[in-house]
């Protein structure tokens, strides 16, 4: 809810913060916190909750998955090369955590003062890694099945989409 005189009042306390006419904000406020639906920004929103989601899914289930193959100890390159991607696996899960911390911040929010200008880089961002992973999977020759069964680039598309509704 934006922090006016009118919202304070309704809440039955007393208000003694000046409002500024043009914006109908109370003078001297850093920012204003929107609970309400009529504020809240659905589709990034959305996108938020799948991100959270694919966060859960990629720290749990990533991480189990890509432990169990685990090579050979006594293969020392194969087992630098798991070691290395298994690294770099985890340092996206902090990407994936700061990304959607930013998109409930924007969802919720009217903190950040550039949100326009933040989701359309972010809706940018997820076209990119949609495009990334299909030209990955392309590479590897992979067939029609595999596409299918490593589905995240049609997530990424759909989310920069609603990314690029909600600015």
């Amino acid at each position: 809810m934006y922090l006016n005189k009118s919202t304070v009042a309704s809440m039955g306390e007393d208000f003694t913060q000046p409002i500024d006419p043009l914006s109908g904000y109370e003078v001297g406020a850093s920012f204003k916190i929107s609970f309400t639906r009529d504020n809240m920004n659905i589709p990034v929103l959305i996108v938020a909750c799948f991100s959270l989601l694919a966060v859960i899914a990629h720290i749990i289930g990533g991480t189990k998955e890509t432990a169990s193959i685990a090579p050979d100890q006594t293969n020392i390159k194969l087992t630098y090369n798991w070691k290395q991607s298994m690294c770099a696996f985890q340092m996206l899960a902090i990407d994936l955590i700061a990304v959607t911390a930013v998109l409930f911040t924007i969802s919720l929010t009217e903190l950040i003062t550039f949100e326009y200008e933040l989701t359309l880089f972010l809706s940018l961002l997820y076209l990119l890694w949609g495009i990334v992973w299909l030209l990955q999977l392309f590479w590897l020759k992979s067939d029609a099945k595999t596409l299918l069964f490593l589905p995240q680039w049609v997530f990424w598309f759909i989310g920069s989409g609603l990314l690029y509704w909600g600015a």
